[in-house]
């Protein structure tokens, strides 16, 4: 079972997108400068992203689409940076 399907069928209500372009993932390939994994690859040619809660550990879950993955992660980054890590509150 792909990561897709599971986050579908794990009783709780997640939201799947619609899957990517092939234009958005070439873009997010270049975009990031990593040799991403073949799953996520795989994941989002059949659902770009989604969120909502699952019955299953972490309860919610949002993974991001292939359009804005890198700029948040960016963002985070510097976040993290100037503001130091989420614990420290």
């Amino acid at each position: 079972m792909n990561i897709a399907n599971f986050l579908t069928s794990c009783d709780g209500k997640w939201r799947r997108a619609e899957p990517a372009s092939s234009a958005s993932i070439v873009a997010l390939v270049e975009k990031s400068g990593l040799e991403l994994p073949t799953d996520y690859l795989s994941f989002l040619t059949q659902c770009n992203g989604g969120d909502g809660f699952l019955k299953v550990q972490p309860c919610y879950l949002r993974v991001w689409n292939a359009e804005v993955v890198v700029d948040y992660n960016l963002t985070l980054q510097r976040w993290f940076a100037e503001f130091g890590k989420m614990d420290s509150f």
